[in-house]
């Protein structure tokens, strides 16, 4: 009955986290803290997405730990789209994908220096060498 009612779920878990990683910050506040909610319940009894989130690098979560939330969005909705996939890189590279689209569209985001290196590494698909530390400044 329980993974029955996860699935029935499923496309509106989707349709929801693909929102929440393509709109601004400043999009429909009461909507974006909803679906959040929404999401993050579903997700948290899930018996098969696990989000396991390796913060070591992400130094923009310092300034803006709001991002935590785009960050796992990213990578909860990339785990539903490639359920076979369970390399751990390309799930967290996801993640920094929907950070680096959510902070493109939120003004507060424009000209913040710790979001620089992502974006750049974004910009020259060097995801994996942010991740791993080696871009850093």
């Amino acid at each position: 009955q329980e993974k029955q009612d996860f699935d029935e779920a499923e496309g509106k878990v989707k349709e929801s986290l693909k929102w929440l990683c393509y709109h601004g910050m400043h999009d429909c506040t009461d909507e974006r803290e909803n679906l959040n909610s929404y999401v993050m319940l579903w997700l948290s009894a899930h018996p098969n997405v696990k989000i396991e989130l390796n913060t070591e690098h992400l130094r923009f979560l310092d300034s803006d730990p709001e991002l935590l939330f785009v960050m796992i969005h990213g990578m909860a909705l990339f785990q539903l789209q490639e359920p076979k996939e369970k390399d751990a890189d390309l799930i967290h590279q996801a993640g920094l994908m929907a950070v680096v689209e959510v902070t493109k569209q939120t003004k507060k985001y424009a000209f913040k220096k710790e979001l620089k290196p992502l974006r750049k590494a974004a910009r020259k698909g060097r995801l994996q060498a942010y991740l791993s530390g080696e871009l850093s400044k």
